[in-house]
C-alpha cells in the first residue's frame, strides 16, 4: 500500500469527554469521588487551549482513554464506566451544565456509525448531561 493508498482509505477518529460546567468541586473532590484525576480544570476567563478565546465559566472534564479509531458509543460507555454512579453528587452541587463532548474526523468519505445505545442516554439523562457532537469532513 502506497503512501497516497493510505491516505485516501477511509477512517474515522473520534475523540469525547465528560464536561462539567460551573463545578464548585476541587481536584481532590473529583478525586474522592471517582478515584481518579480529571483530565484537565479550568477557570472562569482562562484561555482555551493557545487560542484568544477565553472560558466563559470554571469547569473540567474526563477523557475518554480508549484509542481514536473506536466509535463514539464505545467512547462514551467507557467515560461513563468510569464515573458514574459517583458523579450523581453533581446533582447537589450547584453544577449549571454538564456535557458529552465528541469530535469526529471523518477521512476519505467514511461512514461512522453516530450511534450511543439506550443505557447510556438513560445513565446521560440522569446526570443532566447534554450531547455536543462536532463531525468534521476531510475528503
Amino acid at each position: 500500500m502506497t503512501q497516497d493508498d493510505a491516505a485516501s482509505t477511509p477512517r474515522t477518529e473520534t475523540t469525547a469527554s465528560l464536561v462539567v460546567l460551573n463545578s464548585s468541586v476541587t481536584s481532590d473532590d473529583i478525586v474522592k469521588c471517582i478515584g481518579q484525576a480529571p483530565s484537565a480544570m479550568w477557570k472562569k476567563g482562562d484561555r482555551v487551549q493557545r487560542s484568544v478565546i477565553t472560558r466563559k465559566s470554571d469547569g473540567w472534564k474526563i477523557d475518554s482513554t480508549l484509542l481514536r479509531d473506536r466509535p463514539l458509543s464505545e467512547h462514551t460507555n467507557e467515560i461513563l464506566d468510569r464515573v458514574y454512579p459517583n458523579l450523581c453528587f453533581l446533582k447537589q452541587d450547584g453544577v449549571s451544565r454538564i456535557l458529552l463532548s465528541a469530535a469526529i474526523y471523518i477521512y476519505s468519505f467514511d461512514r461512522p456509525p453516530l450511534a450511543i445505545d439506550a443505557e447510556a442516554i438513560g445513565k446521560l439523562a440522569e446526570l443532566g448531561a447534554g450531547l455536543d457532537i462536532d463531525l468534521y469532513n476531510f475528503p
